[in-house]
């Protein structure tokens, strides 16, 4: 942990992420957040985002990321790639990567801006067959996983936890098991599964503790399975996962690893499906690691 200062501030916002209005974004930025030398930047793409946020970097600024996990996966790229540092202030419909860091309200953001307490933070790095590297922040997988983030996108009234359980409730009624076969480190195993998750940090969806021991282990990731099961078995582990007792469940195997590569022959497009912060990011064969670079980040705890 270091302290860090900055004479000019950026917020990059995305104005359709979340349920908030773009007047309602800006007021609660002019609110909370009392910086000198700032300036709000509206982004309306993906592209401008990453240009933005390039762009700023390179003027020294510090990056408030102002979006959801999406909009916040595009900052921290740049971030990474051009060794800035960013802040963020969640106005999304899940907002993982600001609850894996402390940051649960627009108050608790502005008091991590304020104290200017800077962190590194775990991360995943995604490599897919002919195409670039990106990175994940909170955690990437493949069936259950990908198919209720799919299902998200389809529900534009929901938010938070509500919007990821119904999601996923109504997977369930396509629920599949598919066979991954799946490199850990130097060991090769094989699943009958329904998911598979790779996380970083504890929370998805939404807020849910998907992965409530992935911090105990500082230079690995957490590898969560569950195993073939039906649907009414599934509906129970969903409710175990909001409150982080799936652990104990005989289906769910958890292990710990530095890098991962899951394949699948199945012919079913979403078996194949990974997906990584909401966002479908390609198919399997997908190779998952710990970033290497740090990524800088203002945070409201310190574990």
């Amino acid at each position: 942990m270091e302290t860090v200062s900055f004479k000019r501030t950026s917020f990059i916002v995305n104005p359709l992420s979340g349920k908030l209005s773009l007047s309602k974004k800006v007021k609660i930025l002019k609110r909370y957040f009392n910086a000198q030398n700032s300036e709000i930047i509206i982004c309306n793409s993906p592209i401008e985002t990453a240009s933005k946020t390039r762009e700023e970097v390179k003027k020294g600024s510090l990056i408030v990321a102002c979006g959801g996990d999406g909009t916040i996966n595009i900052i921290a790229s740049e971030a990474i790639r051009n060794k800035g540092v960013m802040a963020v202030c969640p106005m999304g419909r899940g907002n993982d990567f600001a609850k894996n860091i402390g940051i649960t309200s627009f108050e608790k953001a502005a008091n991590a801006f304020l104290k200017k307490k800077c962190i590194k933070i775990k991360y995943l790095t995604l490599g897919f067959e002919n195409s670039q590297k990106v990175i994940g922040l909170t955690c990437a997988g493949v069936g259950m996983l990908s198919t209720a983030a799919f299902r998200a996108t389809q529900i534009p009234i929901l938010k938070g936890k509500l919007l990821y359980l119904t999601a996923a409730i109504i997977s369930l009624f396509r629920l599949r098991t598919y066979v991954y076969k799946l490199k850990m480190d130097e060991k090769f195993l094989k699943f009958n599964s329904i998911i598979i998750v790779v996380a970083a940090g504890t929370y998805t969806g939404g807020g849910l503790p998907i992965a409530p021991e992935a911090n105990t282990h500082k230079n690995k990731l957490n590898l969560l399975v569950a195993n073939s099961i039906g649907k009414l078995k599934a509906l129970g582990l969903i409710r175990k996962v909001i409150t982080g007792s799936h652990l104990n469940d005989p289906v769910v195997e958890s292990s710990f690893g530095k890098s991962f590569k899951i394949t699948t022959d199945s012919s079913d497009k979403y078996g194949k499906y990974v997906y990584a912060d909401g966002e479908y990011l390609g198919d399997t064969p997908v190779k998952i690691s710990i970033g290497k670079e740090p990524l800088k980040v203002l945070a409201s705890h310190f574990d």
